[in-house]
């Protein structure tokens, strides 16, 4: 019978657990690994709501813009008519609207004779 060198068992033994412990680490490792893997996901899925969330953001954004923009051509537009009273006169027309005369009548070549406005009537101001 071959005889027992505890030399021999003792670095039987640490191969042993040194083999054993390495793969407990390697199941550790992969187990991080996969924790870290879903964690990633999960960040990916919520990075792509956001994105998601700040384009629609950035469109109500620009749509508001847009409607600011309608808007206030549209007050211009509606600043820029003036209906004709009793009395009116072209020169005091222009005259309440820092304009002159002659711009008041470039705006409106409708109008042929200025003593003839019509109770009214409407004309455009700059």
């Amino acid at each position: 019978m071959l005889k027992s060198n505890p030399k021999i068992i003792t670095l039987t033994m640490l191969a042993s657990a040194l083999a054993l412990s390495g793969c407990a680490s390697n199941d550790e490792v992969i187990e991080q690994q996969n924790q870290q893997a879903e964690q990633l996901n999960s960040l990916q899925v919520e990075l792509q709501a956001q994105k998601e969330s700040n384009q629609q953001l950035a469109d109500k954004v620009d749509q508001l813009s847009m409607d600011q923009d309608e808007i206030k051509q549209q007050m211009q537009d509606k600043s820029s008519v003036y209906v004709i009273k009793e009395n009116d006169t072209l020169y005091r027309i222009a005259n309440d609207h820092d304009m002159t005369v002659d711009e008041l009548q470039q705006l409106n070549p409708e109008i042929k004779n200025p003593k003839s406005l019509l109770i009214g009537q409407t004309i455009k101001l700059k």
